[in-house]
């Protein structure tokens, strides 16, 4: 039986995007944020992390960040983080648990429910009817697992939204980073005719997978590949990739050179303060933007080449 450590590290909002940045750059995924305004009462993500938040000095909006590691492959230990956090002269508290594989769902019920991803999709947990607010939406059911992407975070909805506003139909597409799979479904559901999906990660293509077969999807192809290397080399209609602004600077020449004259080109993983370096990368490449996303902080863009 696998058994998962569960960290959850109170810090201060304004820190979160670098931290946040940091553990996926480290290959963590299943990453979680809750904020609060701490004016008002504060209650935890989790009963048994208790945050006295004024002796980490954080005197207004405090965050948890709230990450999954399988216990016996732990990608960043604690000292790493730790390490991390007073380089950067962060103020913090860190609490782990051990979580037993059958208590995985039992522990994230209360705090996953059915979300609107675009106007016309919602995904929700398989253990939650659906309310009578989206009987018109597509629906994909998807459980909170060990990958990115089951639809909490803002990268995932701003690249969700940005392909909802493409026309897909009879489109063949490219989803680099795909973790749980999400946005290889929403592309299907919007009427992709096929879609390749990568992840360095292998668990997460696994998990893809069978997200893939639970909502009865059978136009996404799913590889282990590191970066671009699996990936063959031809055009494709539209690509999305929700990555950090590291992974984007590195990709975005070898990306071009997979783009069409009408390809639509969908990033996201980025937050405002690197808008100017987008826009930089994204003259430097040969490529323009057609359309910016932006909610709470966090940017998608639509690109087209130049």
């Amino acid at each position: 039986m696998t058994n998962f450590l569960k960290t959850t590290l109170s810090i201060s909002t304004e820190n979160e995007d670098i931290v946040y940045n940091f553990l996926r750059n480290h290959g963590v995924n299943g990453v979680e944020l809750k904020e609060s305004n701490l004016e008002d009462e504060y209650i935890a993500n989790d009963a048994s992390v208790i945050v006295d938040w004024s002796k980490i000095d954080v005197p207004k909006n405090g965050s948890q960040v709230i990450y999954y590691q399988d216990e016996d492959n732990v990608l960043v230990k604690k000292d790493e983080i730790e390490a991390f956090l007073n380089q950067n002269d962060f103020k913090y508290q860190i609490d782990q648990d051990v979580i037993p594989e059958t208590n995985w769902d039992e522990n994230w019920k209360p705090y996953y429910h059915a979300l609107k991803l675009t106007n016309q999709i919602v995904i929700k947990p398989s253990w939650e009817e659906l309310a009578d607010e989206f009987s018109q939406y597509q629906v994909i059911e998807m459980d909170p697992r060990m990958a990115f992407g089951s639809g909490t975070h803002e990268t995932t909805r701003l690249s969700a939204q940005a392909l909802n506003d493409l026309d897909l139909s009879n489109k063949n597409g490219l989803d680099l980073g795909t973790g749980s799979g999400v946005l290889a479904i929403v592309a299907s559901l919007l009427g992709a005719k096929s879609v390749l999906a990568t992840d360095i990660d292998e668990m997460s293509t696994k998990i893809a997978i069978d997200n893939l077969e639970h909502n009865q999807i059978d136009n996404v192809e799913v590889i282990v590949s590191d970066l671009l290397k699996n990936v063959p080399d031809r055009k494709y209609d539209f690509i999305s990739a929700n990555l950090l602004l590291d992974i984007h600077e590195l990709l975005l020449p070898e990306i071009s050179k997979l783009m069409g004259e009408n390809t639509d080109l969908v990033i996201s993983g980025l937050v405002e303060k690197q808008d100017s370096r987008v826009k930089e990368v994204v003259n430097e490449n040969g490529l323009k933007i057609a359309k910016i996303y932006n909610e709470n902080g966090w940017m998608a863009y639509l690109l087209k080449l130049a």
